[in-house]
């Protein structure tokens, strides 16, 4: 259906709504405007209404509606609120039609993907002299990022899905919300990794 509401052109507006504005539900909602006469032909007007909720007490919030369509028809558009996108560009992200999406601030830099290899490890018999490294053993100092085999406690049996580095690598926290980026150098010690880390090259 996305698809077709953007290939036919017939999507003029999406508003977002939050969490907690209707009745009931604390679910966000969207309100989706068609228009087989768009003043926009080939684009689709996202609008973002967050900044636009007053909460009236602690369970119930309220929408500033006569507020966001004094800026939503003003001649200078609010970027931080509306944002005109050409439905190219919504094919390219695969017809998502998520409102937030296109609020997202850009970020400049390199994909991870096109700097590092994955290493994958090998899940091989064990080692007698291996250490186990977990997320808690990364480091959060972005000044000393080097792991230090030496502080690590000592040896353990493998837990299930462990796998076995023995190459120097950057190993990265697949979980939570920090990646902890470390350093482990290879020195003749490997250690063993379970699926919360990445070792990359």
């Amino acid at each position: 259906m996305r698809e077709q509401l953007i290939n036919e052109d017939l999507i003029d507006t999406i508003v977002s709504i939050p969490g907690g504005i209707l009745p009931h539900t604390g679910m966000p909602s969207i309100v989706l405007v068609i228009n087989k006469n768009k003043n926009e032909v080939g684009k689709v007007r996202f609008i973002q209404t967050n900044d636009f909720v007053r909460a009236k007490d602690t369970s119930k919030k309220l929408l500033n509606d006569l507020e966001l369509n004094r800026v939503i028809n003003a001649d200078n558009q609010n970027i931080d609120v509306v944002r005109i996108i050409d439905n190219n560009y919504i094919k390219e992200l695969d017809y998502n039609l998520s409102v937030p999406r296109y609020f997202k601030k850009k970020i400049e830099g390199v994909k991870l993907r096109d700097i590092l290899t994955y290493l994958s490890g090998t899940k091989h018999e064990v080692p007698e002299n291996f250490k186990h490294i977990r997320i808690r053993d990364l480091s959060d100092d972005l000044l000393h990022y080097k792991l230090d085999i030496d502080k690590i406690d000592g040896d353990d049996k493998p837990i299930k899905n462990s796998r076995l580095i023995d190459e120097s690598s950057l190993l990265i926290a697949s979980r939570w919300k920090s990646l902890k980026p470390t350093y482990f150098k290879y020195t003749g010690i490997p250690i063993l990794i379970d699926n919360g880390l990445a070792s990359l090259k």
